[in-house]
């Protein structure tokens, strides 16, 4: 395991200096700030302390001044969460929690899920990985000029607000200020503090876009990106299917729903979670996405790429689908637990655990890359857009003996682009029905159905036509087509049954009244229905 260790030794202290060699490289020093606000719309609830108003954490990164001054460390940074009692004694407390916890969640998501037991050599990983060298200096003047757009980072289940704190800085760096929260649950100061309530988090980003960004020099309130990893990213694709919201770009790292059906999802076993929230949204909320979407995700387990069918149900916006092609680990989005990897290695003796851990850890630098590549297209005007048909290679490395001759010599985080849907206006149907005829028109309605069942095309003007050209028959058929996704529908049932009526199938058309009647809200509808149902009965 000697060289093993050295090789882990090696990319760590590369991974950990990758301010100073990353590519692309940075472009501006790194300013940072915590930044404690109260939202005074919401109170939080605890048995402890009563009510107070809800206290909220934004760690804030953003091109700065050159300074000479020490750059923060993992461990400097969670010292950063505290609040000095002289200066507020209740958010001291809750600080001084939270930070706890943070802490936990750190050890657990980078260290300790690696051991079965936290022992001495758990323990000297974790140590060591807290005195990790970052970039960003504390306090640093902002440029004194510019105008830099806003991106927010929102953890996943269980995370913490420095989960990927790589990502953030790499990203200010670049011309961007970065904002992370905690996204805290809304009641409980100690025992529960992960987010959790996909409605709790909204709220959250809204107070921070209304009451945090604007206090910030140089903040470009007009352009404003979104990320979350796991359920960060479920709680982003609920807010971009909010009317009215103003994210202009949102990338989701491996959401873990892209694996799933949408069969799967809308089961019992994912209906209340917040996957069934997340199919809710976009289902009935597909059209107020006006953000362009990066979506990152692995392979499944048998290799095979995953299908997003539930991001897909965002069929008028601009996609970007992208997935590793290995079954990626869910932690290795994050950078506490890539940034681990080489110091958790030797604990390691199976060759093949050794290679996992090392792809892993040459995934995340290719990660960073894309993520900052994409929100360059999205909020710089001179920046191309060179993600469609891409190959992001993770660099060449070829097996060595000490690996078992296991490790893949490359890899590559392909990107797919999708490029918005547009339903078919009045003309567009017709000609479609006209020149390629009945089955055509249905597979592209079955095709928009696939994406999202809310996606309605307006065939009612081929429906006209057919009641012109007396195609009754042809009609009818393709009413109970439509129908079989529309059951609900009382125009749809109203036109069966008349169609059914004009074919002489009176039974069939009086059922289709007896329908249309259960489902009509029309009041004028409602009178002339019964009146067809009388005259059936007569």
């Amino acid at each position: 395991m000697k060289s093993t260790s050295l090789l882990y030794l090696a990319l760590a202290l590369a991974f950990a200096g990758y301010g100073q060699d990353a590519a692309p490289p940075a472009t501006h020093p790194i300013g940072f700030q915590a930044a404690w606000q109260y939202d005074h719309s919401r109170s939080f609830a605890n048995d402890k302390y009563g009510e107070s108003k809800r206290p909220v954490l934004a760690f804030i990164w953003y091109p700065a001044m050159k300074m000479s001054h020490r750059p923060l460390t993992y461990g400097t940074y969670f010292e950063k969460i505290s609040v000095p009692p002289e200066r507020d004694s209740l958010l001291s407390r809750f600080s001084e929690a939270l930070k706890d916890y943070s802490l936990n969640s750190f050890k657990d998501y980078s260290i300790g899920w690696h051991f079965e037991n936290w022992d001495a050599d758990a323990e000297t990983a974790f140590t060591q990985l807290q005195k990790t060298p970052f970039r960003a200096v504390e306090g640093a003047p902002p440029l004194p000029s510019g105008s830099f757009p806003v991106i927010l980072y929102h953890p996943g289940l269980g995370g913490n607000l420095l989960e990927n704190v790589a990502l953030c800085e790499q990203l200010a760096a670049r011309g961007y200020i970065v904002i992370s929260s905690s996204f805290h649950v809304q009641q409980s100061w100690q025992d529960f503090f992960y987010c959790g309530a996909i409605a709790n988090s909204l709220e959250d980003i809204d107070f921070l876009l209304s009451a945090v960004v604007p206090t910030i020099p140089n903040a470009d309130i007009t352009r404003i990106g979104l990320m979350g990893h796991s359920f960060g990213a479920h709680a982003g694709y609920a807010y971009l299917a909010r009317e009215n919201n103003v994210i202009d770009a949102f990338v989701s790292l491996d959401n873990s729903f892209d694996y799933k059906t949408i069969e799967e999802i809308e089961s019992p076993v994912y209906r209340s979670t917040s996957w069934g929230e997340v199919n809710d949204a976009l289902t009935n909320g597909y059209r107020n996405c006006r953000a362009t979407v990066l979506n990152i995700s692995g392979t499944r387990e048998d290799g095979s790429t995953p299908g997003f069918e539930l991001v897909r149900r965002l069929f008028k916006t601009d996609l970007y689908l992208g997935a590793f092609p290995f079954p990626i680990l869910h932690e290795s989005f994050l950078a506490e637990a890539v940034l681990a990897y080489p110091l958790v290695a030797p604990h390691y003796t199976d060759t093949a655990d050794v290679a996992t851990l090392r792809r892993n850890t040459e995934a995340y630098p290719v990660l960073t890359q894309v993520v900052g590549a994409f929100f360059d297209h999205c909020f710089k005007s001179n920046a191309p857009l060179s993600l469609p048909h891409s190959d992001f290679r993770l660099r060449r490395q070829e097996p060595t003996k000490s690996d078992g001759g296991r490790f893949p010599a490359s890899g590559a985080l392909k990107i797919w682009h999708t490029p918005p849907l547009s339903l078919p206006a009045k003309d567009s149907i017709l000609n479609l029905y006209a020149n390629y005829g009945i089955d055509t028109l249905q597979a592209l309605y079955r095709r928009f159905q696939e994406v999202s069942p809310n996606a309605r095309m307006n065939v009612y003007p081929v429906l006209a036509r057919m009641s012109d050209n007396r195609e009754t028959k042809k009609k009818t058929a393709f009413l109970e087509f439509l129908l079989s996704y529309h059951p609900e529908d009382w125009r749809l049932l109203r036109q069966a049954a008349d169609s059914n009526l004009e074919l002489g199938a009176e039974k069939e058309a009086r059922e289709y009244y007896e329908r249309a009647l259960d489902h009509c809200d029309d009041p004028q509808a409602r009178i002339e229905i019964k009146e067809k149902v009388r005259q059936l009965d007569e």
